[in-house]
């Protein structure tokens, strides 16, 4: 059964939204791929919107004011952004299109005293990978996923037609980067990160990415296969493909608990 819900600010908070990723403790983010989420021709206020899955909370409270909607939180430091995925409580991982690079978003405490709808957003905190060079493909999405057993996220870079993966403990700060349009509690650039190209031939445009059972599954969109890599003990080794027969329609995908996709 399907409940179809539009928040009465989605205008702003999912303009063009791009990805999806839900974190544990019943909230969920999207990235939006735009430049600018108030539609200025001329700014980059775009990035990352929090929200809570209660569907008591989620376009129910605050649709004709005061406050604006029923978005938990955002941060506005990411342009173009065209991949997500869940690290932990109020934690994200994007695919900054603007940077070209990966940013980790901290939401921390959702407004103060987790109100919904408000506009204090001063103790998020964000970090960009910047020594981690990716390319947007306008149009398509470039899935990201945690492998919970060993902490590394793994990513399309479909612009560049490979896979990354980067490990989630690894990064220190490098040097404070500059906000804007928004005061945060940190905004910085990280340095020495651990990551690595890990699929670098035979896919044409990844889009679609997700892990089951020590597997990790790429979506192409170009070729609709979808490729299967068994990455046990940190190893990525290709075990085959499926044929959708979805040539340029393929993007994302899920598998479920089910093993269906």
């Amino acid at each position: 059964m399907a409940d179809y819900r539009k928040d009465a600010f989605s205008a702003h908070f999912m303009h063009t939204a791009s990805a999806i990723a839900f974190s544990g403790n019943g909230g969920f983010a999207n990235t939006l791929d735009t430049q600018d989420a108030n539609g200025n021709q001329n700014g980059y206020f775009s990035g990352c919107t929090l929200w809570d899955s209660d569907t008591s909370i989620y376009a129910r409270v605050n649709q004709d004011g005061p406050l604006l909607g029923s978005h938990w939180d955002m941060i506005h430091q990411s342009p173009y952004s065209v991949g997500i995925a869940g690290g932990g409580d109020n934690v994200y991982w994007l695919f900054d299109g603007y940077h070209n690079t990966i940013a980790k978003y901290d939401f921390n405490e959702p407004h103060p005293d987790h109100e919904h709808g408000g506009e204090n957003h001063y103790d998020g905190v964000v970090m960009r990978y910047d020594q981690i060079q990716v390319q947007r493909v306008s149009g398509l999405s470039s899935h990201m996923e945690i492998d919970q057993e060993s902490g590394w996220l793994y990513l399309c870079d479909t612009g560049n037609q490979r896979v990354l993966r980067l490990n989630t403990s690894s990064g220190e700060v490098g040097e404070s980067l500059t906000t804007y349009g928004e005061n945060l509690a940190g905004y910085y650039s990280m340095i020495n990160a651990e990551f690595e190209v890990v699929i670098s031939d035979s896919l044409v445009q990844p889009t679609g990415l997700d892990i089951y059972n020590e597997r990790l599954l790429v979506s192409d969109y170009s070729t609709g296969d979808i490729a299967i890599y068994n990455i046990e003990n940190n190893n990525v080794d290709r075990l085959g493909k499926i044929q959708t027969g979805l040539e340029n329609d393929i993007r994302g995908f899920k598998v479920e608990a089910n093993e269906q996709i």
